[in-house]
């Protein structure tokens, strides 16, 4: 059977009206917060030193000019591509939102912890909790006391020697290390022979 024409008319209205109510949008739009960095001992500016300027590639690294890995940051990994690191330590997109921030720098040299909340590295340098250079450690102290001890020891051994040295004469001095060295079929042959000394004790 067959629609009649008052059917058709109907079915036009209807779908007019439908499509007058799709212009309209139905959610509000999306507007997502600003991204806070993770908090850390440290502030995010003192973490971004020496990565200002370098900007973020496709896996999250900071990188040089020539590709060395500076440092990494966390964030909205599509806006960030590209952007560069700012003084505050974050990454801004082109509207000047934060899309990210500094999550490690490689530039500084590992930190190694100290009484009082202090921090060492490799170079002696002593940083406080801002990253801030306080001070430099000194070469641990030689310690008088044991080299005087070690000293005396030393001259008591001497004076040992000296009154047995009629019975070390023959002793056979580090010189006469004996090395051979020959290639066979089999792969390469190391002869060492080293002069030691067995003490008869009486």
């Amino acid at each position: 059977m067959l629609p009649r024409p008052e059917d058709k008319k109907e079915e036009s209205h209807n779908s007019s009206s439908s499509s007058s109510n799709n212009a309209k949008p139905k959610n509000p739009d999306i507007k997502i917060p600003r991204i806070q960095p993770i908090e850390q001992d440290e502030p995010l500016a003192s973490r971004a030193q020496g990565l200002v300027g370098k900007f973020v590639d496709e896996f999250g690294n900071i990188l040089d000019w020539d590709g060395t890995v500076l440092g990494s940051a966390e964030g909205d990994l599509p806006s960030m591509v590209g952007r560069p690191v700012s003084e505050s330590g974050e990454i801004l997109d082109n509207t000047g939102e934060v899309v990210g921030y500094v999550s490690e720098n490689h530039t500084r040299p590992k930190l190694s912890d100290l009484e009082g909340g202090l921090k060492i590295d490799g170079a002696g340098n002593i940083y406080n909790k801002n990253g801030d250079i306080v001070g430099k450690m000194n070469q641990p102290s030689t310690g008088e006391g044991e080299t005087s001890g070690q000293q005396d020891a030393g001259q008591g051994k001497s004076s040992s020697q000296d009154a047995g040295g009629k019975a070390n004469a023959a002793t056979p001095s580090p010189s006469e290390v004996y090395l051979d060295v020959k290639s066979t079929h089999d792969g390469i042959q190391l002869i060492i022979k080293i002069p030691t000394i067995f003490k008869n004790e009486k």
